[in-house]
């Protein structure tokens, strides 16, 4: 399991499709399962054969690309959310914290003026 938090993998995830996408990266030819002379010839078929193949082609994998690009954009754009989320969660963990201290201090000031009044009432009550 990876020591990466969920985004953070995601994101990297996510770079690595971008690289595909944006260099149009080439997967390799599949090699034949066949052993021997004949596995051979189909390889060298296939390798020939590609480029008459792929250039028919080559308009509908551009606006594949395309389409995955910007879906590319939308999921980057969907990560950025998630973590501006968990940085506002943070944020507000650290406020409600600050907040706890500062009440927690208003209220031992308030206990001790309160033992001053009491003090005070009674000069006031044996006057």
């Amino acid at each position: 399991m990876s020591a990466e938090r969920p985004v953070e993998a995601a994101d990297a995830e996510l770079a690595r499709w971008r690289r595909i996408w944006e260099t149009d990266e080439q997967y390799p030819v599949p090699v034949a399962g066949r052993p021997g002379p004949l596995g051979a010839l189909v390889a060298v078929a296939k390798r020939l054969l590609r480029p008459l193949v792929k250039a028919p082609q080559n308009d509908l994998w551009q606006r594949q690309r395309e389409f995955n690009l910007v879906l590319q954009d939308r999921l980057e754009a969907a990560h950025r959310v998630d973590r501006l989320g968990e940085e506002i969660q943070r944020i507000q963990g650290e406020l409600a914290d600050d907040l706890r201290s500062v009440r927690d201090a208003i209220m031992g000031h308030l206990k001790t003026h309160d033992g001053r009044l009491d003090h005070l009432e009674g000069y006031k009550t044996e006057g």
